[in-house]
């Protein structure tokens, strides 16, 4: 989830384009929206979730795919997104989680493996 949209203000400030992020919550959009415009404008963000998201998302999409502490959260029941950020990412996916965590909203995954 691209949330507020400080993580892809980051790519965008060092030349990343064409971005997309998915967040369920349009607060956060709006944040984003206010906080930065710019990155807003220039990048397609869809309101909704990664499971009705990333189904409709064409192979070989993105050059990149980048999640900060999203996937650990993931249901069990969801765990077929991991196939659909695979198959959607042309060359390289970035995750940083909480892989050991556990907790009633963690749930513990070996991603080098899932990927």
């Amino acid at each position: 989830m691209c949330g507020s949209g400080k993580g892809m203000s980051y790519f965008y400030d060092n030349g990343y384009r064409n971005l997309t992020g998915i967040e369920i919550n349009p607060v956060a959009i709006n944040i984003m929206k206010k906080t930065f415009p710019e990155v807003y404008r220039g990048s397609t963000i869809i309101n909704g979730t990664l499971e009705d998201a990333l189904v409709k998302m064409k192979e070989q999409s993105f050059s990149l795919t980048y999640s900060v502490y999203v996937l650990s959260t993931v249901h069990p029941k969801s765990n077929f997104i991991f196939e659909h950020i695979a198959r959607i990412t042309k060359n390289y996916i970035i995750t940083l989680e909480a892989e050991n965590t556990l907790s009633p909203r963690h749930c513990p995954r070996d991603y080098k493996e899932i990927f």
